[in-house]
């Protein structure tokens, strides 16, 4: 039983007719299912009406946008709808798992090719700088070789120019006297590329011939003492002829040079 009653205003509108115009117009749409018994039949078909359209709206909404056209009543279209919806959702989780597991796969194949490219790098860096080092020190040796070899040249041409400065006899066991002599010597040059003579104990020379206190020795000063020691020097006569009765007589040399035992470090 109605808690109101509701009375026409107007003429001609009876008393059902006012009651469902009021439940029509000012019930709470929260309200409506409690009071659908309090409503008429014809306003009843009205309420579901526009329910049904509203419905049906959106429902037809959400069956464009998946791509669908619906038939047939509205119970077995909203069972579509949600078909469709739950399908949709479906393809696109699996879609999503599938995009993570290709970017993890492909960032993890990204990542080992990096990491391979570093490992090849790094491992290039490290012959690169070994077969550096190497031509580094090929080259370093070939420099001292050659700068060794040069330097063997200049003393040999040097040493070859200073034994030109005498003319000694033709006697080959005074010569190899000479040279027996001569080995017990290392003719060098310091970095002033002046002569430098060391002697078997590997000390310089000092020279006898100069003034200078603690000057080496020239390779021709040691030459003539080696060949004054031997009597090796060729008695020319004056036309520039050579007197045999005097090869072998070893020479009295006047002033002659002692180096005595005086030397210096090498």
């Amino acid at each position: 039983m109605s808690k109101f009653q509701i009375i026409p205003i107007a003429d001609g509108i009876s008393p059902e007719d006012a009651m469902a115009e009021f439940n029509t117009l000012y019930i709470p749409i929260a309200n409506v299912a409690d009071r659908l018994p309090d409503i008429s039949e014809d306003q009843r078909s009205k309420i579901y009406a526009k329910v049904a359209n509203s419905v049906d709206s959106k429902i037809n909404k959400e069956a464009k946008e998946l791509g669908l056209t619906l038939e047939g009543k509205l119970h077995e279209n909203v069972e579509t709808v949600l078909v469709a919806l739950r399908n949709k959702i479906q393809d696109l989780t699996k879609s999503n798992e599938d995009l993570k597991t290709n970017t993890d796969a492909a960032s993890k194949n990204e990542i080992e090719k990096l990491s391979q490219r570093i490992t090849d790098l790094s491992s290039l860096n490290t012959n690169l700088k070994s077969d550096y080092e190497n031509i580094s020190n090929e080259k370093k040796t070939i420099e001292t070789e050659f700068s060794q070899k040069q330097l063997e040249i200049i003393i040999s041409n040097k040493l070859l120019a200073a034994k030109n400065e005498y003319t000694l006899v033709d006697d080959i066991n005074i010569r190899d006297a000479c040279t027996f002599d001569e080995s017990k010597y290392k003719f060098s040059i310091n970095e002033k590329n002046e002569d430098v003579v060391y002697d078997a104990n590997g000390n310089a020379v000092i020279s006898k011939m100069t003034a200078t206190v603690g000057t080496f020795a020239s390779y021709k000063e040691v030459l003539e003492s080696i060949y004054a020691k031997r009597g090796a020097f060729k008695k020319l006569l004056g036309g520039g002829g050579v007197n045999p009765a005097l090869i072998s007589e070893k020479p009295k040399l006047e002033n002659r040079i002692n180096l005595g035992n005086k030397k210096i470090g090498r």
